[in-house]
């Protein structure tokens, strides 16, 4: 940064909806997935997508809470690791996309708007992280070096969470 350039810091314009985010993200990827297994088909390939679909919303709500950590702590990290965070929803979308195309060849149409959506917007928010003067301003903490028990924590619920979703997945398929 140049000194005497009149950059915003903090968390404020635009970066509120990326906080917003990381906030509600994993409270509804909660309420997601408890629906979700709720709904799971009786057998089939439905079933085996939709027990997939779970594991990944799982995966990912468990991620993002490890970003609104980062993010709220605003360690260097944090944009990197949102950008992750990023790349793996569309990922996950665009999977799903096709897996439920090869099972629904005719409906594919009313399908396609969520993977579409969802490149669109996480190409977006990649580009703001990437370029944003505000967010190579705000984001300027280092990692603790100290041990940090509840990093601990979240990735011994990960693991735990992690085996039962494969472990529902393996069910489902076999």
């Amino acid at each position: 940064m140049v000194e005497g350039e009149n950059v915003k810091s903090g968390i404020g314009g635009w970066l509120i909806f990326p906080a917003i985010g990381c906030v509600l993200g994993p409270m509804l990827a909660l309420v997601s997935f408890a629906l979700g297994l709720h709904s799971i088909p009786e057998s089939g390939t439905l079933r085996s997508i939709a027990g997939f679909e779970l594991w990944c919303t799982g995966l990912l709500a468990i991620f993002l809470s490890g970003v609104a950590y980062l993010f709220f702590r605003k360690e260097k990290a944090a944009p990197d690791a949102f950008v992750i965070y990023l790349q793996l929803s569309i990922a996950s979308t665009v999977i799903l996309f096709v897996l439920l195309a090869l099972t629904l060849r005719e409906e594919v149409i009313a399908l396609i708007a969520r993977p579409i959506f969802a490149t669109f917007f996480g190409v977006v928010w990649i580009l703001y992280f990437r370029r944003s003067k505000r967010v190579k301003a705000t984001f300027v903490n280092p990692a603790r070096p100290q041990p940090n028990y509840l990093e601990g924590t979240i990735i011994v619920i990960g693991v735990f969470l992690f085996a039962g979703m494969t472990w529902g997945v393996l069910k489902a398929v076999l």
